[in-house]
Parts: C-alpha cells; structure tokens; sequence
C-alpha cells in the first residue's frame, strides 16, 4: 500500500507493530484496548476520506513467472499514485503472490466476491466506493493506467468503465450447489428464505452467464407425497428463474423415513419418488463445457444412515463413459449425496443427544460410505479431479490422493447451532473454466441477517 500522507504511513507502520508479535498481543487484552483498537480507528479515518477504494489484483491460477512483474511493481503504483494525489484514491497493492496454484480466500468482504468469481480473469482491480462496485479485468500496465485515469478525471467513472468490461467480457458458466433441503410440512420460511437468496444471488450474476443447479441429495425430510410435491414446487421455482431443471442425486431422507433403515438390503421406498428417479440419469453432459457430471446414487445398500455405490453402479457408469466418443476430451465430475472423506465439525454446530449417547467413532460410522475406499480407486482410475456431495450438513472443501472434494452444508440450514438462535444456511457457488475451478462457500447464520462467504478455493482439475 502507497500514500504520500505521512500521517496514514505512519498508522500503517504502527499497525503492523501491534500485531508482529502474535503471542504477546493474544495475551495482552490491555494491549488489544489502548493501542490497537485507537490506530485502526485512525486508519478508519482515512480511509473514509477516500472517495474510491481500490486493490490490485494480481493473477494467481495457471500463472507464468512475469504475469505479475506491472501488478506487484513499486514503480507502477507509484504512476498510479501521481495520478491520484493525496485522498482521491486509495490504492491497496499485495506485496507477493501465493507460492503455489491453490488458495483459499476465508471471510471476504461480501462484495469482494463479484472479483473472487472471476479469479480466473486475474489480474485485475476491484474498486469500490460508497455507492458501487465493480471487478475490471487488466491484460497490460496500459490497461490499468487507463482505469485510474478515467477514475481521476471521468464524472462517472463507475458506470463508463462497466459499460467497456461488458463489452470485453466473456460467457462465464456457474453451478448453483444446494444440498439437503430437508423439505417438509414444517418450516416454509426457511424455504422461503432460500428462494430469497438464490434470486440475490442471480441477479448478482451477469445476464450472458450460464447457470446450472446441483442439488447433492435428502430434498425431503421423508419420502411422503406432500413432501416431494413441496420439492417439485422448489424444482419449479428453480426452472423458473433458468429455464432449467436443477441435477440433482438421492439423499438417504429421501428415500427412507427419517433417512435411517435398520435393515441391510431392504425395499426402498421409491414409489413416492418414481417420476423423480425416472427422470434423472446418471449422467449429464454439458458439451459446451466439456465436462460429464456422474450422477451417483449412494443408496444402493447400507444400514443406518450409511450409504454405499455398489460394484454394479460403478459398472454400469463405466459402460456409459466407454461409449462416449473422444471421451479423454472431457472432464469428469462425480456427484453424490454421501461424503467420501472425513469432515470436521465447525465449532458452531452443538453435539446432538443421539450423539453424546454413541461414542464419536461409533456416529461417524453410522453415516459414512461404507465402500468409500473403493470408489474413490474407481474414481482415480476413471481421472475425475472433482468430487460434489452433500450429507453432513457441513460446508467443508479439501483433496484426496489429487481428487478435489466440494461439501455444501444444509441449505435450508437444518443443523443443531450452539446458539438456538442461529443457524447454518449453506450453499456453494461454483464456477468451472477449463481445468480452473472456483468454489465460494456462503452459510447465513441469523436467518434473514444476509448470507456471508466463509470460503473462497480455486484450483486446477
């Protein structure tokens, strides 16, 4: 960061001072109150003096050694900062770039993420003021002079830039990941609610993007008529706002009462859901992208609430895959309901009565893919880089031996919080662009309080 004001160099040197020393200034509350806590309000100051905000974005997935040298260059920001003199523009620069491909963004500002969507587009700069935002894409040093002249001397600066990034703008593809629903007699607001985000949501995307919905599983609470009558009144909804249906793959819930069965290789319950299934397929393929989402149901056997593909699932894809033409020119992305790897508890979520009753080891397995070790062989051997599923109730991204695992949590947020007041609204943003993925993880905790991203991963498959 560069400013010619001495004043806010000065509450930036004394900043980074406080907080050199982690340990004394966990330790140190007092600390925390007379010094920190004053220089951040003085920092506030400043800022709020500066009519536009701006950041550097330099480029940081499938990079070359020199992508960066005008983004991260003291030079260049000092000719951003000729141009701005003094307050005009606040003008923020990252000093380095991740070491490696992957990162992980956590707690971003909410608007901050009309740029995080389009990390693949990086570099670039995101400017803010109090009224407007915008990500603008930048291919050269000359690109980006342009933008902080026509911020110094345009009168409305915001809408002409936006005018020439959409014209320059390319077709993005998203997928909208929900995950168990859970829908039921009970509750509408939380599906009410729901439907609310998801048309903010949209309407935060560009009309030329592509947008497609995953619904990973357990859309009802119990297999009943009225309960997928609500679910078919959601999928309509959904079709509604794009013209399409939503993917989706069955959850343990919606194919037994309450999701539990006592009972290895029992009689599902699938006549309440047989146009649902009839009308889904194992696989979907979006040729545009060059991508093939396979639609795994892992319910083909199981006790409690444990899940399991089955050899004659895994077969039974394998042979479609083999009859596609050119099919090494397509991506592969698995979809399910049951989660492959271990995931851990957030600390938000309180411990349920059955599960202080079970030990822990004794709950996990309860609900675990009970062929989990096998599948995920089948899934290296088939080169799927991507793994999509729901089930835990828990937003969580991670990898397993080189597959890239995305969970989306509850989506109507059916969790136990620690604060019964709170809850765990869940859904993920997904964007794919070639081998480039770009997860945002969004959870609402104070239904109606506005969701926020806890999450931002990008990577390469």
């Amino acid at each position: 960061m560069y400013s010619k004001n001495e004043d806010f160099f000065y509450e930036i040197k004394k900043i980074e001072k406080i907080l050199w020393d982690v340990e004394i200034f966990e330790k140190n509350n007092f600390l925390y109150e007379i010094q920190l806590l004053p220089a951040l309000e003085r920092l506030s100051h400043f800022f709020s003096r500066c009519k536009v905000k701006s950041l550097l974005l330099p480029k940081i997935i499938d990079r070359d050694r020199n992508d960066n040298d005008f983004m991260l260059s003291r030079k260049v920001l000092h000719e951003l900062v000729k141009i701005h003199p003094e307050e005009s523009c606040l003008i923020l620069q990252p000093q380095e770039v991740p070491a490696d491909n992957k990162i992980s963004i956590l707690n971003a500002f909410p608007n901050f993420e009309v740029a995080l969507r389009q990390m693949d587009s990086w570099p670039g700069v995101f400017l803010w003021d109090n009224d407007d935002y915008l990500f603008v894409p930048i291919e050269n040093k000359e690109d980006l002079i342009k933008v902080f002249l026509i911020l110094r001397y345009e009168n409305s600066p915001f809408p002409y830039i936006k005018s020439v990034v959409r014209r320059r703008k390319k077709k993005n593809h998203y997928y909208f990941h929900l995950s168990d629903l859970h829908l039921s007699g009970n509750e509408f607001h939380r599906e009410r609610r729901l439907k609310t985000l998801i048309t903010k949501e949209l309407n935060r995307l560009e009309g030329e993007d592509n947008i497609d919905f995953i619904i990973t599983g357990d859309v009802v609470d119990s297999p009943t008529k009225n309960n997928f009558a609500r679910y078919e009144g959601f999928s309509d909804f959904i079709e509604n706002k794009i013209s399409k249906s939503p993917l989706f793959v069955l959850g343990n819930h919606d194919i037994s009462s309450r999701g539990l069965s006592f009972f290895p290789g029992r009689k599902r319950l699938f006549d309440s859901i047989k146009s649902l299934v009839s009308a889904n397929k194992s696989l979907f393929i979006d040729e545009k992208n060059k991508l093939i989402f396979l639609l795994f149901n892992s319910n083909t056997g199981g006790d409690w609430a444990r899940g399991e593909i089955g050899m004659h699932q895994m077969a039974e894809i394998g042979n479609q895959l083999d009859s596609i033409r050119n099919l090494e020119s397509y991506k592969l992305i698995a979809v399910l309901h049951h989660h492959i790897v271990a995931i851990p508890r957030p600390d938000v979520y309180d411990i349920r009565w059955y599960e202080r009753i079970f030990p822990g080891t004794f709950y996990d397995e309860a609900l675990k893919l009970i062929d989990a070790k096998i599948f995920i062989e089948w899934l290296k051997q088939r080169n799927v880089k991507l793994v999509i599923h729901g089930h835990k109730h828990i937003p969580f991204v991670t990898e397993k031996e080189g597959i890239h695992v995305i969970s989306c949590g509850s989506s109507t947020g059916h969790i136990a919080h620690r604060d019964a007041n709170k809850t765990y609204m869940s859904y993920n943003i997904i964007k794919i662009e070639g081998d480039s993925v770009l997860c945002t993880q969004h959870v609402e905790e104070i239904i109606g309080a506005g969701p926020k991203s806890i999450r931002s991963v990008g990577f390469k498959i």
